[in-house]
Parts: C-alpha cells; sequence; structure tokens
C-alpha cells in the first residue's frame, strides 16, 4: 500500500496506474504528458513501446481521472457558511443586502477558501456567478485553475439594482486582462430581477462577442410566478430575450413543463443542477423530464450557503442517490458526464477527457486503506472516494495541488 507520491513534480511519464475516464477505463494504464498536454496515455505496454526514450515511474497505488468541472459556484460567498440553511427567503432577505455591501478588492480573499475546498476535490474548473467578479478571476489564476467567470447582472432588484453592473461586466469583458485559462462570460442574474430590454441586451452582446451565457432560470416559485402573470415562462422569457443556445448554461430550473424542455433541448443549452442548493432553497429540480431528451447538465455546489465545504465529491454522491430515486438509468455515468465532459459545448472547448491533445487537467486519488478492493473505478469513484483521497491535481501539465495543499 502506497502512503506517499512515488514520483517527483518534475516527471511526466507514469505506468501501473488505473485511469478512469468515465465508462472507459484503463487498469493498467500508462500516461504520458508534455507543454500541459496529454501526450499518449492508453494501455501501458502500447504507450511505452511508443515512447522508448522515456523513463515511466510506477504509479500504482493511485487512480487517477480528468479533472472535474464545477458548474455553478458563487465562491466569494464563504462568509455566508451555516448563516442560511432553512431561511424561506434568503436570496431577498440575505444574499443582497449582505452583497450590496461589497467592495471590489475583497472578492478575491473572499474566494479563495471556496476555490481551494473545491480543489482539494478534484475541480479543476469553475463556473462563477458573481458581484465584482475581476476578484475572481484574479484568484483563479492565482491558484492556476481553469474558470469561466460572469459577473452577476441586474437592474430591476438585487445587490446593485440600475445599469451599474451592467456597465460593470462590459468593461470587463472588453479589457479582459487574464489567460485563456479563465474565460469570460455573461451573466444575467434571472428573469425576475433583470428586465426584458436588459436581457435582450445581454443575449446581442453574447453573440455578437461569441461569448457563453450563464444565469440563473425559473429558480424560485417567484420567478416563476412573476412570469405567468404575463402569459410566459421564465424559460420562454429568456428564449425570446435570445439567451438560449449551445453556449448557455440554466441553472436551477425547479418549475417547467414539457414546452420549457423542448426549448432548451431544440436550443442546445445546458443546464445547472444543484442538488443540494436546490432542497435547501425550496424543492429538486425535475431532472428526471430533461435527462432523457437528451439536454446537457452540469452539476455545481452552488455557493457556502447551501455545500457549505464546496464539496463536489460529496455533491456528486448526492446527486446519484438522486437520480436513482428519480428513476433514471445508469445514475453514475450520467453524473460522471455532467462532472466532466458536459461543459464542453457551454465552453466550446474540449473539457473533462484523458485522450491525446487534450489538456492535462488530472487527479491522482490515492487508495488507502478505506478504498482497496476496486472492482469498477466508475462505482468505485461515487461510493468509495472522499475529499482525504485527492493528492494531487495538474491543470495544463502543472502542478496545482501536491500531496493535499495548494501549490501557490
Amino acid at each position: 500500500m502506497i502512503h506517499h507520491n512515488p514520483f517527483s513534480k518534475s516527471d511526466r511519464a507514469w505506468e501501473n496506474i488505473p485511469l478512469l475516464n468515465g465508462v472507459d477505463f484503463e487498469w493498467n494504464a500508462a500516461l504520458v504528458v508534455d507543454g500541459g498536454q496529454i501526450l499518449d496515455c492508453g494501455p501501458a505496454d502500447e504507450v511505452k513501446a511508443r515512447h522508448p526514450d522515456r523513463t515511466f515511474l510506477d504509479g500504482g497505488g493511485f487512480l487517477v481521472h480528468s479533472g472535474l468541472t464545477n458548474g455553478h459556484t458563487h465562491l466569494a460567498m464563504s462568509p455566508l457558511r451555516d448563516v442560511c440553511h432553512g431561511h424561506p427567503n434568503m436570496i431577498h432577505e440575505i444574499f443582497f443586502p449582505f452583497e450590496s455591501n461589497l467592495k471590489g478588492e475583497w472578492t478575491e480573499g473572499l474566494a479563495y477558501p471556496s476555490l481551494v475546498a473545491g480543489l482539494k476535490s478534484g475541480a479543476t474548473l469553475f463556473v462563477d456567478h458573481y458581484y465584482f467578479s475581476e476578484g475572481i478571476a484574479r484568484a483563479l489564476e492565482r491558484l492556476g485553475v481553469r474558470g469561466a467567470v460572469g459577473e452577476m447582472t441586474s437592474d430591476l432588484s438585487g445587490a446593485f439594482p440600475g445599469e451599474v453592473s451592467w456597465k460593470r461586466a462590459k468593461a470587463l469583458i472588453h479589457r479582459w486582462p487574464f489567460s485563456s485559462r479563465v474565460t469570460p462570460v455573461f451573466a444575467p442574474h434571472a428573469t425576475d430581477t433583470t428586465s426584458a430590454p436588459l436581457l435582450k441586451e445581454v443575449g446581442q452582446e453574447a453573440s455578437r462577442l461569441k461569448l457563453p451565457i450563464h444565469m440563473h432560470l425559473s429558480q424560485t416559485r417567484i420567478e416563476w410566478e412573476e412570469a405567468k402573470k404575463n402569459g410566459r415562462t421564465p424559460v420562454e422569457i429568456a428564449d425570446e430575450a435570445g439567451l438560449l443556445s449551445e453556449r448557455s448554461l440554466l441553472v436551477h430550473l425547479l418549475y417547467g413543463n414539457d414546452g420549457d424542455w423542448a426549448r432548451i433541448q431544440s436550443s442546445g443549452a445546458s443546464i445547472g443542477f444543484c442538488p443540494k442548493s436546490q432542497l435547501i432553497y425550496e424543492k429538486l429540480a425535475p431532472i428526471e423530464k430533461w435527462i432523457d431528451l437528451p439536454v446537457k447538465t452540469l452539476l455545481g455546489t452552488d455557493c457556502a450557503a447551501s455545500n457549505d465545504r464546496m464539496d463536489l465529491l460529496d455533491e456528486a454522491r448526492t446527486a446519484v442517490f438522486f437520480l436513482k430515486d428519480r428513476g433514471v438509468a445508469d445514475p453514475e455515468n450520467r453524473v460522471w458526464e455532467m462532472l466532466t465532459t458536459n461543459a464542453s459545448s457551454f465552453l466550446g472547448a474540449t473539457v473533462g477527457r484523458i485522450e491525446k491533445g487534450a489538456p492535462a487537467d488530472l487527479v491522482w486519488v490515492l487508495e488507502d486503506w478505506f478504498t482497496l478492493g476496486m472492482k469498477n473505478p466508475l462505482i468505485h469513484f461515487f461510493h468509495s472516494l472522499t475529499t482525504s483521497n485527492v493528492r494531487n491535481v495538474m491543470v495544463d501539465g502543472k502542478w496545482v495541488l501536491w500531496e493535499g495543499e495548494v501549490e501557490w
């Protein structure tokens, strides 16, 4: 049994590792990383034969899987841990008043507790939606992880009602100072906090710049009932504003009808599923209504008022159980896709795959005496592993977590 890394930070070729790539996995695989990419991977004998001049280190004792995506976060909400559980209207009565006092220089520091906790659960890509998002992006850059970052925009209510958040969003996107690891996105808050003209303007600007949209949609009964007063659903409002496309991520969808699911399917948009958050705020989304259409779904922890540790592995295990309860077939594979490849459509880039030419975003999971006895790696991932097993994490071929500690 291995209790420490059998290689150094400079090593870039390993053998004798179970390589988890969803339902496709290799028990005795080899892996070669070069220049921030996966140069080669597959059965150890074949990979080693293609690279006779390389020294392969024994990676036995670890399970290696692709970096995970946390598909919906508010990273800077770490001060709200354990504050809002059970509150009937936390968004309007706690979140917005708290956020109205935020300052731009605070959000980077506030994001680190959530980011580090997420990284220690194997997340290498964070899709974030918050105020003063430039600070969030700086935190992502400093840690060396990936992000899709949007400035929360609303003009009817919220922490900063009016044009201020929209002006801030446009100004940041047009001078985007970050690396290609951090993608700018547009982030209208929701249809009951953002006016129809502003929603339309956001849709037009996102289309013009070919950037993703990340928004809450039909996330509360209040939003649903406000839309229905005008004879529409929140999904119909978003569609009319030009917010539904393959580059859209629509989060929560607690309420909807068959027409809504059909609109989302035909648009190619993705849905964000945050089971713990949804149960704490109101109810679990009717995921069984759309997952078999199919509509791509991303799993997210939401904020520190729902998954207080931002533990993506714990959220994933919870999601598997809820899908089982809803009668969804093959729930482990469905949730694996939510954590990995499903973000590719929304981002317009390949993520969550271990294959030649893919970014070297890799998680090294230590097998210990609590987890030994692996027979099916995918089942093992969901039902045996915890954050204590996540030892090393690589993004773009660079270690960002080593022996469980952040590489600042």
